[in-house]
C-alpha cells in the first residue's frame, strides 16, 4: 500500500499526489487557466492559490513551475495536443519532482513570519535563474506572515525582477492584507465534489489491490468534506484496521455510532418511561468509546431532521430514518422538537469547551428525557400494572386535569369535619392537602378526549393564578380581557400600558403553562396581545356585573383612582401632592392593581374627580 521511493517510503497521499496537470482532480477552471497561461507565455508577478486544505493548492503550485521551467515548454506552446507539460522526463522536471531544483524555492510561512525572512528572500530574487527560465518563490500558508513581513515584501511584488514570479498558497485568503491581495492574480480551488473524489478513490483502490464497497467509499467523502488528502490519508487508516473498506468498518475507526444504535439510544430519550430506563439504558452503551463531537452532530442532525419531517418535507442530503422511528417521531409536537433543538444549540459552546464530554452528553441526555417527559403527558392504559406507581404524574389525581372522571375524595371523620370548622381557611387547606398526600392508590385513568373549553376555565385559570405567590402576574392577569379560545389559542388582550411587563409575563411562563394546560387541554397556547387601549373597561364591566346597576363598585373606582406621593422636594423645589378624597385599598382582592402600585411606588390612593369634556357637551 504504501510505496518505497529510493529511501523514503511513501503514504497513499504522497505516492497518488499529482505530478501533471491531467492529473489533478476537480480543478477544472484553475487547471485550464493556469495552461492557457502556459500557452501563451504570459505571466503574472504575483499568484495567490487560495482554498480549503487538501484541495490541490501546493500541488498545482509545483506542477505550475514544473511546466513553466520545462524544456518541453516551447513544442508545448506551438502544439499543446501533441505535447504535454510538465514532461517529467528533461532534466528540469526530475530535479523538482527530486526536490533539488535551485530555481524553485518552496517556503513555510508559518516558520518564515519575520520580517527579516522577508529580507532574505527579496536579496535572494535579485540572482538570476540558475537552470531554468524564471526562478519560482512557492510560499506555502501565506496567511502565517506578519503584517510587517508582508509590507516589506510589497515592493518586490508589485515590480519583481524579471526572471522571478512568486506564489502564494493559502487556506485562509481573508487574512491576506488587501495591499497584497490587490498585487496578486487570484485562483480559487473550491472542494472536490462527492463524484469526482469517488471516482479517484475507487481507481486508487484498484491500482493498492484494496477491496472496497461503494458505501465505505461514500462513508470516506462524507467525512472528509472534498479533501483529496484527508480522503487518502482515511482510506489508508481504515485499509490498517480492516481487510475490506466498508461503510462500517469507516465508521468504527472514526469512533461513531452505529446508526441502529443512534435511533434506539434517541427513542429511548423521547419515549422511556422512567429516567431509570434511560440511564440503564446509557450506561449499556458505554458511551466513552464513541466520538463525542460526532455523536453530538447527529444528535443535532436528527432533531432537525425530526423537524423538516414533521412538516412533510424530506431533508437532502441526509441518512435515511427508519421508517418506524419516523412513525413514533410523528406523535411528538412540533415545538417539543425546536425546544430540543434550541436547547442543544445553547448548550454547544459548553460541550467544546468541557474535557468531560462524554458525562456531559450523559447529563444532557437526562435533560432532554425530563423535558419532553414534563411537556407530553403520558398515555395511560386501563390497567394500572402497566406503568409503575412513581410514574403516574401528580396531577393525574386532581379533578380538573381529567374532568371526565369522577371526582376522588377521601373519607374524613365528623369530628375532623367539626374541628376543621372553627378553624380558618388556611389551616384547613393545609390539610386536606397533607390528606391527599396519603393516597397511595393511583386512580386508573382513561385517556383524555378533548371537549370545548367554556368562558368560565378563563375565571379558573385567573383564580389558580393567585396561588402562584407573584402578585404582580396576578395583577396583570386579572386585567385582562378574554377573547376566547379556537383551536387550542387561547386570545387575550392587555392594556397597551401593560407592554411593559411583557418581559415579566414570558420569564414566568414556566409556571403559568401548566395551569393553562390544566383549565384549557394540553395543546393550549396563550396568544397574548398588548394592543387594548385600557384595562380599565374590562374592570369597569366586572365591577358592574359584580355591584349591579347604579352602584359604583370598586372596580371603577379604583379606575378613578390614582397614587398619590407624599410631599417631597427635588432641586430645591418643593412638589405639592395630588389633592383628592383618599382611598382605603387595604382589600387587595378589591384593588390589585392600586396594590400593586404602592408596591413599587410608596405613597397613598386618592380619588380624582371625572373632567367632564366640553365637546361632549
Amino acid at each position: 500500500m504504501a510505496a518505497v521511493e529510493g529511501d523514503v517510503q511513501l503514504n497513499l497521499a504522497r505516492k497518488w499526489r499529482s505530478k501533471q496537470f491531467e492529473q489533478i482532480i476537480g480543478q477544472n477552471l484553475s487547471v485550464r487557466i493556469l495552461k492557457n497561461s502556459l500557452f501563451r507565455g504570459k505571466f503574472f508577478p504575483v499568484y495567490l492559490f487560495a482554498g480549503q486544505h487538501g484541495c490541490g493548492k501546493t500541488t498545482t503550485a509545483r506542477v505550475f513551475a514544473a511546466a513553466v521551467n520545462c524544456e518541453q515548454l516551447l513544442d508545448f506552446q506551438q502544439n499543446p495536443k501533441k505535447f504535454v507539460v510538465p514532461c517529467l522526463q528533461c532534466a528540469s522536471c526530475k530535479a523538482i519532482l527530486a526536490g533539488k531544483h535551485p530555481d524553485f524555492i518552496e517556503i513555510d510561512a508559518a516558520s518564515h513570519t519575520g520580517v527579516d525572512n522577508v529580507r532574505q528572500i527579496v536579496e535572494a530574487s535579485t540572482l538570476l535563474p540558475v537552470m531554468g527560465r524564471k526562478k519560482i518563490y512557492l510560499i506555502d500558508e501565506a496567511h502565517m506572515l506578519s503584517k510587517a513581513a508582508f509590507n516589506a515584501f510589497l515592493k518586490i511584488l508589485e515590480e519583481p525582477p524579471e526572471g522571478v514570479f512568486f506564489i502564494l498558497a493559502t487556506t485562509d485568503e481573508h487574512k491576506i492584507i488587501d495591499t497584497v491581495k490587490s498585487r496578486c492574480f487570484q485562483l480559487f480551488f473550491n472542494a472536490v465534489n462527492s463524484d469526482t473524489l469517488r471516482d479517484h478513490l475507487a481507481n486508487v483502490c484498484k491500482q493498492e489491490s484494496i477491496i472496497f464497497d461503494d458505501d465505505g467509499l461514500l462513508a470516506i467523502i462524507k467525512e472528509t468534506g472534498g479533501s483529496v488528502r484527508d480522503a487518502l490519508n482515511l482510506l489508508e487508516q481504515i485499509c490498517f484496521s480492516a481487510q475490506r473498506v466498508t461503510r462500517e468498518d469507516v465508521l468504527r475507526a472514526l469512533g461513531y455510532m452505529p446508526e441502529e444504535t443512534l435511533y434506539a439510544l434517541i427513542e429511548k430519550v423521547f419515549f422511556a418511561i422512567s429516567s431509570q430506563e434511560l440511564i440503564a439504558f446509557i450506561d449499556g452503551l458505554n458511551l466513552g468509546q464513541y466520538n463525542a463531537t460526532h455523536f453530538w452532530r447527529r444528535l443535532l442532525e436528527s432533531i432537525h431532521q425530526s423537524i423538516w419531517l414533521k412538516n412533510g418535507v424530506t431533508p437532502k442530503g441526509r441518512e435515511v430514518m427508519p421508517g418506524d422511528f419516523v412513525a413514533r417521531i410523528d406523535v411528538l409536537p412540533l415545538p417539543l422538537l425546536l425546544n430540543l433543538f434550541e436547547m442543544m444549540c445553547e448548550e454547544e459552546q459548553l460541550f467544546l469547551k468541557t474535557v468531560h464530554k462524554g458525562l456531559f452528553l450523559q447529563l444532557l441526555l437526562v435533560r432532554m428525557w425530563q423535558q419532553i417527559h414534563e411537556q407530553v403527558p403520558v398515555t395511560f392504559s386501563q390497567k394500572k400494572q402497566d406503568y409503575p406507581e412513581q410514574d403516574y404524574p401528580e396531577q393525574a389525581h386532581t379533578e380538573q386535569a381529567y374532568p371526565e372522571q369522577e371526582s376522588f375524595s377521601v373519607p374524613v371523620k365528623e369530628d375532623a369535619k367539626k374541628k376543621s370548622s372553627t378553624e380558618n381557611k388556611e389551616t384547613v387547606v393545609k390539610k386536606e392537602e397533607v390528606i391527599e398526600k396519603k393516597v397511595t392508590q393511583p386512580v386508573v385513568l382513561q385517556p383524555v378526549v378533548p371537549q370545548p373549553v367554556a368562558v368560565t376555565s378563563w375565571d379558573q385559570f385567573v383564580q389558580a393564578v393567585d396561588a402562584l405567590e407573584e402578585p404582580l402576574f396576578s395583577s396583570i392577569v386579572k386585567q385582562a380581557v378574554f377573547d376566547g379560545i379556537k383551536e387550542n389559542i387561547v386570545s387575550v388582550q392587555f392594556a397597551h400600558r401593560m407592554v411593559l411587563f411583557k418581559d415579566t409575563v414570558e420569564q414566568l411562563k414556566p409556571k403559568w403553562q401548566p395551569l393553562l394546560k390544566k383549565f384549557f387541554g394540553d395543546g393550549a397556547v396563550l396568544n397574548a396581545q398588548f394592543t387594548a387601549v385600557t384595562s380599565a373597561v374590562a374592570v369597569k364591566k366586572k365591577a358592574k356585573e359584580q355591584a349591579g346597576p347604579g352602584q359604583a363598585g370598586p372596580g371603577r373606582m379604583e379606575a378613578r383612582a390614582m397614587v398619590r406621593p407624599e410631599t417631597f422636594r427635588h432641586g430645591g423645589m418643593r412638589i405639592m401632592p395630588m389633592r383628592g378624597k383618599k382611598v382605603d385599598v387595604s382589600d387587595k382582592n378589591l384593588w390589585p392593581l392600586s396594590n400593586t402600585l404602592l408596591s413599587y411606588f410608596p405613597g397613598v390612593v386618592v380619588e380624582v374627580p371625572e373632567q367632564k369634556n366640553e365637546s361632549n357637551k
